[in-house]
């Protein structure tokens, strides 16, 4: 009789110690299952979600003054060299790249004066900069009309002006929306409005001074974007924000060695268990494995016959808690984050589920099968 069918055969037979044996492999790869798919779809997630709410490449001129900065780019005079078109603006979505690109913000910067203080006026489209900048808290409302600004909170304080009073800059009258609260940066200092107004307020039609871009780097490297950046505007000096993509990957990083260090603990858990269970079994089956001796089964024999009752029993145990898993990180995802994309149930992580099952169940036979194979025909002989 082969050594496959003594194992299915004493599985069947021993239906409690199979189930718990089972059990525990289901257990342990439906946890780790579970676990890694969570966690894998949080890293994704949470990446984006830090890629979304903030620039993490900034695209300036090569070339730049030292008037007045915001986020260290220069605040050019309408003369002045070194500064975009909308072309350039539009080119960066049209990247090989671009399905990486969340949101581009053009902005246009021009120094000006206003009852003897000295500020920026930015330019800039308020629907893209809410994306870009979520974090953003506003006193009052994000202007809607080309002649509403946004003021920064330093800047409103300077000017003594609030919602709903009226500046006059270069001639042309600002309704005052909204308030920006206090960032502790430049920001502060900035008076915000609609970048096609100031574009034609100065005479700097189809200008643009610099271009904040939030890109989804947990799928490409943000290097490979800026370099494709860089082919689109040759003139322009791509600078990845190293803050912001450390603060991602730092992140991320710890979601994913937190899921590595908890799969692995389970496992470990699963294999103890497992083995434990299989050196017990051998135990109780002593007569059974003795009388094989006598009639004939090798060491070998008998070791693999311990192994292959744990290899089936993996194997049985992987594509169950692959299933288990999947399903329960499917509704687990769906209560703690209602608005994510659904998972897909790939092939992938099954095999890689049932491979390590497999492997777990095989190797927690190991010490078992070596017990069961010491063991000696004589000692039967001597019991009949």
């Amino acid at each position: 009789m082969k050594i496959e069918t003594i194992a299915l055969k004493h599985l069947l037979r021993s239906k409690k110690q199979f189930f718990i044996l089972f059990a525990s492999i289901v257990l342990s790869m439906t946890l780790a299952v579970l676990l890694f798919v969570v966690v894998d779809k949080l890293k994704t997630d949470a990446g984006n979600s830090f890629d979304e709410i903030g620039a993490n490449i900034l695209v300036v001129p090569e070339t730049s003054s030292r008037d007045l900065t915001y986020e260290s780019v220069t605040a050019h005079n309408s003369n002045n060299r070194g500064v975009f078109s909308s072309r350039d603006y539009i080119s960066i979505n049209t990247i090989e790249r671009r399905d990486n690109i969340a949101t581009v913000a053009p902005k246009i910067l021009q120094p000006v004066s206003y009852q003897n203080l000295d500020f920026i006026l930015a330019g800039i489209y308020f629907q893209f900069e809410k994306e870009i900048k979520k974090w953003w808290r506003i006193e009052g409302e994000w202007p809607f009309r080309e002649n509403e600004v946004l003021l920064g909170y330093k800047i409103a304080g300077s000017l003594n002006e609030k919602n709903g009073d009226e500046l006059l800059i270069s001639g042309k009258s600002f309704l005052v929306t909204g308030i920006l609260t206090e960032q502790g940066t430049e920001e502060d200092e900035i008076v915000y409005a609609n970048i096609m107004t100031v574009q034609n307020l100065f005479g700097l039609e189809d200008k643009i001074s610099f271009i904040e871009v939030a890109a989804y780097c947990t799928t490409c490297p943000i290097e490979e974007i800026a370099r494709q950046i860089s082919e689109k505007i040759p003139d322009a000096s791509v600078i990845i924000m190293a803050e912001a993509v450390k603060t991602r990957e730092n992140t991320i990083d710890k979601f994913a060695s937190f899921s590595i260090v908890f799969s692995v603990v389970i496992l470990i858990l699963g294999f103890a268990i497992v083995s434990l269970m299989m050196i017990t079994s051998v135990n109780h089956r002593t007569k059974e494995i003795e009388i094989l001796r006598s009639i004939g089964y090798r060491k070998a024999h008998i070791a693999d016959l311990i192994l292959v009752e744990g290899a089936i029993t993996g194997l049985l145990g992987g594509i169950a808690g692959y299933l288990i898993g999947m399903s329960g990180a499917v509704q687990t995802i769906k209560a703690i984050m209602p608005a994510a994309s659904n998972i897909k149930w790939d092939m992938i992580p099954a095999v890689y589920a049932i491979l390590i099952s497999t492997l777990l169940g095989v190797l927690s036979g190991i010490i078992p099968a070596v017990k069961a194979a010491s063991m000696e025909p004589i000692e039967s002989i001597k019991r009949i």
